[in-house]
């Protein structure tokens, strides 16, 4: 895997990591380390576009623990930025997933 990470971490940028599913843990380590702000806006998007789309939303010091949570399929999207705030729609997405999806528990989490 090869990632330039100056391009990544330049400031108010939107980056999206094609087929990261699997190396998400080690991608946003690496961003941590190199200087990211943990609360940086970080989302999963699975099978984008498909009826059968999912997405989680969270930080980049938050999003590999969510997703071990909640499992997501590939193939799926990694992207961060602030654009994943901007104007709630991430958020939505990511709650309709959370209703499609039930819990063990019988009650449904928000991701």
């Amino acid at each position: 895997m090869y990632i330039n990470w100056d391009l990544a971490l330049q400031k108010d940028s939107t980056v999206v990591f094609y087929m990261g599913l699997s190396n998400l843990q080690e991608i946003t380590s690496e961003l941590i380390a190199r200087g990211c702000p943990e609360d940086k806006p970080f989302a999963v998007v699975a099978q984008g576009t498909a009826e059968t789309q999912q997405v989680l939303v969270g930080t980049v010091s938050d999003i590999a623990e969510k997703l071990s949570r909640h499992p997501l399929p590939s193939p799926a999207l990694l992207m961060m930025g602030d654009v994943i705030n901007a104007n709630g729609y991430a958020q939505h997405l990511a709650d309709l997933t959370t209703a499609a999806r039930p819990f063990s528990t019988g009650h449904f989490e928000v991701i």
